[in-house]
Parts: structure tokens; C-alpha cells; sequence
């Protein structure tokens, strides 16, 4: 739960690995920020990242998430939620670029980055914000791209997913206002 001066104590970063993600948490780190965790698809890989933020004295828990298998995201909820007190905040700050010159002729790859960047983040928000609204309180916060409002054609897969989040994550926003989850 936020501390008494409203400080973000727990922080879940879907995509931990991401380095703006990284750096709010070293800016959170420097207030009253004590538990992050860190949602990765190798929890090996991301060793390095939970050293350094454990080196900052913050306790780090890393845990499995896969963004594009959006069948695990119900169970990963709930095992994250069950695992842990409150959790403040939520950072949102996984997605794939895609090769857009192949994705435009192959159904398949822009359907890989549409599951990841849009129907991934779909199926992880929902029971999120069901969680949050549960214990009465909580932020997402969903990390986009300025391509999502200026589609190009070198990135028109890519921006097209990030626009279906941005139109779905300011509509979720509006479903729960009032129920303490911003």
C-alpha cells in the first residue's frame, strides 16, 4: 500500500527488463520504493537487472511472464497477486517492434506482434485491474508509442497494435474510475 505521503512501496513491471522501466524504478528506488517485481519472459536473463535494484536496497522477486501466451495471463495474475501485500503500481512496458517488411506479407508475423503488443496486454489488464479494484487501490501504468498516433509505413503493424492499447487502456481507465484504480 502506498506509505502515508502517498509513495509508491510495490511496483509490478510486466516486461522487467525494459530500461524505462528500469529507470522509474531507480527514481521510485529514491523515495520510499521497497518491493519490485519483475515480470520477465527468462527469469535468468534478467539476474542483472534484479542486482542492481537489490543493490539499491529493494526487495526483487523475479517472475515468468510471457506476454504472447495470453492462456497463462488468468494463473499469472493470481499467483503474482496471491504472492505478495498490495501492489501499487503497475508498469506495463513489454512489445515487439516486428520486422514490418515481412509482417506486411505475412499474416502470421503481424499477427505475432498484434498478440504481444495488443491482445497480451488485453489479457494481462483485465484481471489486473480486477485485482486492483479488489484491495481498493492501485496505478497502471502502460508504457505506448508515438507511433501508435503517427502510423508510418515502415511501422503501420506495430503502431496499429500500440493504437488498439491506447484506445483499450483509456477505456479501461474509464470503466474504473471511482474504484481507486488509476
Amino acid at each position: 500500500m502506498r506509505d502515508a505521503l502517498g509513495d509508491v512501496q510495490s511496483v509490478l513491471v510486466l516486461g522487467g527488463r525494459s530500461e524505462i522501466a528500469l529507470a522509474t524504478l531507480e527514481l521510485l528506488a529514491e523515495r520510499r520504493l521497497t518491493h519490485v517485481i519483475l515480470a520477465v519472459r527468462d527469469c535468468a536473463a534478467a539476474e542483472p537487472e534484479r542486482d542492481a535494484l537489490r543493490a539499491k536496497g529493494l526487495s526483487v522477486d523475479v517472475v515468468r511472464f510471457d506476454a504472447a501466451r495470453p492462456e497463462e495471463h488468468p494463473q499469472f495474475v493470481v499467483e503474482t497477486f496471491d504472492g505478495t501485500s498490495d501492489i501499487d503500481l503497475v508498469i506495463v512496458a513489454f512489445g515487439v517492434l516486428g520486422d514490418q517488411m515481412i509482417a506486411e506479407h505475412d499474416a502470421e508475423q503481424a499477427l505475432q506482434i498484434v498478440r504481444t503488443n495488443f491482445d497480451g496486454a488485453v489479457s494481462v489488464l483485465v484481471p489486473i485491474a480486477e485485482r486492483l479494484a479488489a484491495q481498493g487501490h492501485g496505478t497502471i501504468a502502460v508504457l505506448s508509442s508515438v507511433a501508435a498516433m503517427r502510423p508510418r509505413r515502415a511501422n503501420f503493424v506495430y503502431a496499429s497494435s500500440k493504437a488498439g492499447l491506447d484506445a483499450f487502456t483509456n477505456g479501461l481507465a474509464d470503466a474504473y474510475a471511482g474504484s481507486g484504480v488509476r
